[in-house]
């Protein structure tokens, strides 16, 4: 495929500290110009758990966008100068209380391609030991084990509706094991 779109502008419209949203002008090959506006981020990371007996450790919390409960992997985005590991390692103990030996790469997705140029990094983890959350001031967390079956279950009914979850735990079915 030919290249399809020239940036011939980009300018910051908003800079907090997790994204940037983004001003960019183009132009076509038939030299229309146009404007784009997307979030530029500096990626995010999610983690699967799952315990010594196999059930998968998620968290419910409030999401103020969409006004109602999540039930969720724990995710966060990656800082200035830190690894996605080293995020998805942070989200696990602040978000779930847990620590992991064992963290496996399971892959990588965009969660809303057209709005973002995030790049999710997904992990599972395993040989989890209990530690103590660190929730932020906007997070009250609940934390469930729940068995496979039961994840299965939540998605089909709708109860898990976060389409990060979903894909995390499209790639971590073949790691149950």
């Amino acid at each position: 495929m030919s290249k399809i779109w020239e940036t011939i502008s980009s300018k910051t419209v908003l800079d907090t500290k997790w994204f940037k949203i983004k001003h960019n002008r183009y132009i076509l090959p038939n030299n229309k110009e146009g404007d784009y506006y997307f979030v530029k981020s500096r990626g995010s990371a999610i983690v699967v758990p799952i315990t010594g007996d196999g059930k998968i450790v998620m968290i419910k919390q409030y999401r103020y966008l969409i006004k109602k409960i999540s039930t969720e992997f724990p995710m966060g985005g990656v800082e200035d100068n830190q690894l996605p590991i080293d995020a998805a390692k942070a989200e696990l103990e602040q978000e779930a209380g847990y620590i992991a030996n064992k963290f496996n790469n399971i892959g990588e997705f965009n969660p809303f391609i057209g709005v973002t140029d995030e790049i999710c990094h997904a992990y599972v983890a395993k040989e989890l030991k209990k530690t103590s959350q660190n929730e932020d001031d906007t997070e009250k967390i609940e934390i469930n084990e729940y068995l496979p079956s039961e994840v299965d279950k939540m998605i089909e009914d709708g109860i898990i509706w976060d389409g990060q979850s979903m894909v995390a735990w499209h790639l971590a079915k073949k790691h149950l094991k």
